[in-house]
């Protein structure tokens, strides 16, 4: 025990040692119910200096027993306490001061109360000062301390503290990502029974990080946080029921526990139902319920929710279409770093609508922002402004660039238009071969250019070799989209083809479709 800390406990043990009898003799009149006597014993006691009389006063006038509630004098008699070394009462004026009850708030004032409790041990002291320390709240900002505090709360069983360590090892704030450390700190919460620890330890075993994957263990802690009303618990229930995901399908009792967490303002539960509704494939489409969920969420600023909004007023999804109200959502997105919205940005801003003019400068920043962190429509956007100049001076290498890396995730415009690079020779040597392979990679993705530019190769013997059936296979695939050039190209193959040339497209481009294109060549 340092010097300092020796004194303290000296002086209050010299303060509980005064006037002891009447403090006593309070505590007897208060469980005899009599809170009137016992104020007034506590106030003999609290004058001598006695701290836990001064305390049981504070907590009188705090709760109104005796006498009315009064929490300015609550927290004068907690402050005469917490003067004095008594732990519980540092921390409870630490507690009115970051609440501000009684007291103006000050978090710095609060701040170094809490230092004082959490330095004699008390856990919940120690708990809200790492969390001071890790927002920054009265104190600077310190994720090392912030961890040392977590850990000091954890370490005597506090199970917030635990989740909280829990959560900062997961993620390597102020010391090195652990996630198997992180698993344990946070099953030694849930098994005290603190739902947002009991999620944790479901979505760890969903995903396998920092323990061996198990769906059917982590629906089971999902369920033990759920029945406690912890709404993220509830959102990942039911989105399990209704996946089937570790537990048997049952998408009716999903969508209960998916409602019961979206009533609870819970976004992510929001969002799903938002997008059930629309696509219609567990639950019948409702476009109405689709659009108010999804306005929950987005007005909560949920990103893929605000991004959704955008596409429901461009498309006209259950409501008139509205450019402007369009790009508000995508606009919201875009600005919390949402990728696809910042995409959906560029493309917007780098095409002339009849209500505006292109803005290929403000599109570049956009589609540059969505494509440094990977998103396939923005890498390929970026790519057409390289290619055609569009804010840029033309770079045909950058466009190569930009479309291979987008074509790395199968996205059909940047396979279309890696095979037109190909069939250029921009940037790389000609060959028409590889054009024909990144043509089909988007065919079959129903991108109507690239099948008809399939179909003429074809028609052709450009890169592959001349096949009148194929040719009027994918013309006809194409004219099927309302393509009328592939129709028209169609019927001209069709005069140099016999009858059984004829059916064989004809069989083949029905069988093709059929297989959601992956019969066709």
């Amino acid at each position: 025990m340092t010097q300092k800390a020796f004194a303290l406990a000296a002086l209050l043990a010299a303060s509980l040692c005064a006037h002891a009898g009447d403090f006593e003799d309070g505590n007897v009149a208060l469980k005899a119910g009599n809170a009137g006597g016992a104020l007034s014993l506590y106030h003999a006691a609290a004058a001598k200096g006695n701290a836990l009389a001064q305390h049981a006063l504070g907590q009188m006038y705090e709760q109104g027993q005796g006498a009315v509630a009064d929490p300015s004098l609550a927290r004068r008699w907690y402050q005469q306490a917490a003067e004095q070394g008594h732990g519980p009462s540092q921390l409870r004026l630490a507690q009115l001061l970051d609440e501000g009850q009684g007291v103006l708030r000050s978090r710095s004032d609060a701040g170094r109360w809490y230092q004082k409790a959490a330095d004699q041990g008390l856990a919940d002291a120690q708990l809200r000062l790492g969390e001071l320390y890790a927002q920054g709240l009265g104190v600077q900002q310190d994720d090392v301390l912030a961890l040392k505090w977590f850990r000091a709360a954890a370490a005597q069983s506090n199970a917030r503290a635990q989740q909280a360590l829990g959560d900062r090892v997961l993620r390597g704030q102020g010391t090195a990502a652990n996630a198997a450390e992180a698993f344990a700190l946070h099953r030694l919460a849930a098994d005290q029974g603190l739902p947002s620890a009991q999620h944790s330890v479901g979505l760890a075993l969903a995903a396998g990080t920092g323990t061996a994957r198990d769906a059917a263990q982590a629906v089971t802690w999902f369920q033990k946080a759920a029945q406690q009303g912890w709404a993220p618990a509830q959102a990942s229930l039911g989105l399990a029921l209704v996946a089937g995901t570790g537990v048997p399908k049952d998408v009716p009792q999903g969508m209960q526990w998916l409602n019961k967490a979206a009533e609870q303002g819970n976004v992510d539960a929001q969002f799903a139902l938002g997008s059930l509704y629309a696509q219609g494939k567990e639950v019948p489409t409702d476009l109405a319920q689709s659009l108010a969920w999804t306005r929950k969420a987005a007005e909560q600023r949920h990103p893929p929710a605000q991004h959704r909004m955008g596409q429901v007023y461009e498309r006209g999804l259950g409501v008139p279409a509205d450019s402007a109200r369009a790009n508000d959502w995508y606009q919201k997105a875009a600005d919390q770093g949402y990728a696809p919205a910042q995409a959906a940005m560029g493309r917007r801003l780098s095409v002339v609508p009849a209500d505006c003019t292109a803005d290929h400068a403000e599109a570049l920043k956009w589609n540059r922002l969505a494509a440094a962190q990977g998103d396939a429509d923005g890498l390929n956007q970026l790519g057409v402004a390289y290619l055609k100049g569009h804010g840029v001076p033309v770079d045909a290498a950058q466009a190569l660039k930009a479309f291979r890396a987008a074509a790395e995730q199968g996205h059909a415009d940047a396979l279309f238009n890696l095979g037109g690079l190909y069939d250029a020779g921009q940037a790389l040597a000609q060959d028409h071969a590889q054009a024909v392979h990144y043509y089909r990679a988007a065919a079959v993705q129903s991108h109507v250019l690239a099948q008809l530019t399939l179909a003429d190769r074809y028609d052709r013997g450009r890169g592959v070799k001349q096949n009148d059936v194929k040719a009027h296979l994918w013309y006809n695939v194409a004219a099927a989209s309302g393509n009328a050039r592939a129709a028209k190209y169609r019927d001209y193959a069709a005069k140099r083809m016999n009858f059984d040339q004829l059916a064989q497209a004809q069989q083949q481009a029905t069988a093709c479709q059929q297989s959601g294109f992956k019969g066709c060549d």
